[in-house]
């Protein structure tokens, strides 16, 4: 049945749902992916670069033909013109030495017709007669590739009836809506080997084995929000797979080596969502989804969502090398900058879900406006935290409540009343009076004192470094620690604390990825604290980004 799934996935896929699986089977044969296209205008004209075990450059032209084949009208319209750039030009990557020749690899998830597949042979024979016959065409077909992914997932796939009911409650989702992150994280636990077997502990090749596994799951999981470009989606489920693989890393304390084409791959997977979600925007007059006046009701908590997504990805880019041409690179930030200021004045504390997409903002809003506004975006937040929950309320819901959660009781459209108790307390507060207290407006902050001063601050610490990556821990592997500002309250001691930014709870790996720290917390926000923003604040700084 497993075998059936995987190979009902793969018929389906398009190039980008493969594409992924595929650069993990690159990587357990020995390859070495150095770059993935985001399938725009504006690429390389190559989908996967990478080097064999030997060295030699690989260039792959992936193509989706649904299982089927790919046709002989398909061929010459569609694939030959893209085949011959990816055989007669040179590979433009500053990791790939141009002068070398390439190997050049049209990848399909079906088979070929026989047009086709004589086709490539005359072209073969042709480069060969015109001396370039180092100018092959290769393929692989979806045969190839299924027996490449099943030997992946010998030792990994969810075989337990729980997790196969939920995988298969994953693939019928509509691909429109919100990840659901609590059914992938229990795929990903469930593929990955944090527990050992007996008194042994998984070995170094099991756990790259695992991790490669694992991004079938993950691939094949979200393939229907892939096909409906929920990059939104996309870029969550690859976060959540980057961070479980710091996880396991953590876990069983692995040399970082053996996970990192895993990361590698998350990592440009999750930049490509962004960059996709980018590129939409671009193109899009209106962000209304459906009837304006029903979506009047959760326009401004979207638009925070992507204020704070593309605060991330500008950050980013202003410290990834970019494979752009100039004037692509050029338009795309001036379009990121000014996309950002048109539309900030939207940003809605709805939730402290949404603190980490805010402060995402400020962080890049602030390399990009000099004036007063990150200040008084701070400002604003911290005072509609405490209007909200301060002074006996507690109107606005944890960060553990998401919009889909909490959405229908800010609407009174649920009756019921909730559970929990948000009365004078917070999880995100004691972050922004830090970041505050920085800025060094301390008259502004002594007139917020009291009220801050009645306020509990929770924070959840954990028994192990690595469970901070966990979507849910058990009860008996953290604790919810609870304080409140205790006096005197000198100048001195407020900033010495704010100051501090050495990162202690955050586990010791993530520490060297600090935009995928603030990719995390966008994706997990009840896994923020003050610990964590302080040292990325402090981590902007030195890289220029403050």
């Amino acid at each position: 049945m497993i075998e059936r799934l995987l190979e009902s996935w793969l018929n389906k896929a398009n190039e980008r749902s493969f594409q992924y699986p595929f650069c993990h089977l690159l990587a357990s044969q020995g390859y070495t992916v150095v770059h993935l296209s985001r399938h725009c205008g504006m690429e390389l004209g190559k989908d996967v670069l990478a080097l064999d075990p030997h060295g030699v450059p690989c260039a792959y032209q992936l193509k989706g033909v649904d299982g089927g084949r790919l046709n002989q009208s398909r061929w010459r319209h569609e694939v030959q013109p893209q085949i011959q750039s990816l055989l007669n030009t040179v590979i433009v990557h500053p990791s790939i030495d141009p002068d070398l020749p390439h190997r050049s690899i049209l990848v399909i998830n079906g088979e070929l017709e026989e047009e086709v597949f004589y086709e490539i042979e005359n072209l073969n024979l042709c480069q060969q007669r015109d001396g370039y016959s180092n100018r092959k065409l290769e393929v692989i077909v979806k045969g190839q590739l299924l027996d490449g992914f099943k030997k992946l997932q010998s030792d990994f796939w969810v075989d337990n009836l729980t997790e196969l009911k939920t995988y298969l409650e994953m693939l019928l989702e509509d691909g429109k809506g919100q990840l659901p992150k609590e059914k992938l994280s229990r795929l990903i636990e469930a593929a990955l080997p944090f527990e050992a077997q007996g008194e042994k502990r998984p070995s170094q090749n099991a756990v790259a084995k695992s991790l490669a596994g694992c991004a079938i799951v993950v691939a094949s999981a979200i393939a229907s929000f892939t096909n409906e470009k929920n990059h939104v989606a996309e870029f969550e489920a690859w976060t959540m797979y980057f961070g479980y693989a710091l996880a396991v890393s953590e876990r069983w304390n692995f040399d970082p080596k053996v996970i990192k084409s895993a990361l590698e791959i998350a990592s440009d997977a999750m930049y490509s969502a962004l960059g996709r979600l980018c590129d939409e925007l671009l193109e899009r007059d209106h962000f209304v989804e459906g009837d304006g006046i029903s979506d009047s009701f959760v326009y401004r908590v979207r638009m925070t969502r992507l204020l704070g997504l593309m605060g991330i990805y500008g950050l980013w880019r202003k410290q990834r090398p970019l494979t752009e041409d100039q004037e692509s690179r050029d338009a795309r930030d001036v379009f990121v900058r000014e996309w950002s200021k048109k539309f900030r004045k939207l940003i809605q504390l709805w939730g402290e879900h949404a603190v980490p997409d805010i402060l995402a903002f400020y962080f890049y809003y602030r390399t990009i406006d000099p004036t007063q506004d990150q200040v008084g975006l701070l400002v604003s937040i911290i005072q509609g935290i405490l209007q909200q929950n301060g002074n006996g309320q507690g109107k606005l819901a944890d960060p553990y409540y998401d919009p889909e959660r909490i959405l229908p009781y800010v609407l009174h459209l649920e009756r019921n009343r909730l559970h929990d108790s948000f009365v004078n307390s917070s999880y995100t507060l004691e972050s922004l009076v830090h970041l505050f207290v920085r800025l060094n407006y301390k008259q502004t902050l002594k007139e917020l004192f009291p009220a801050l001063t009645r306020m509990w601050y929770h924070t959840l610490e954990f028994d192990e470094p690595w469970h901070f990556y966990m979507y849910r821990i058990k009860r008996e592997s953290g604790c919810r620690r609870t304080s409140e500002m205790q006096p005197p309250h000198s100048w001195k001691q407020i900033r010495a604390r704010a100051d501090e930014a050495n990162g202690n709870s955050l586990p010791p790996r993530l520490k060297v990825f600090p935009f995928h720290y603030l990719c995390l917390i966008s994706t997990y926000p009840h896994r923020m604290n003050s610990d964590g923003i302080r040292w990325i604040s402090t981590r902007l700084d030195e890289m220029g980004l403050g």
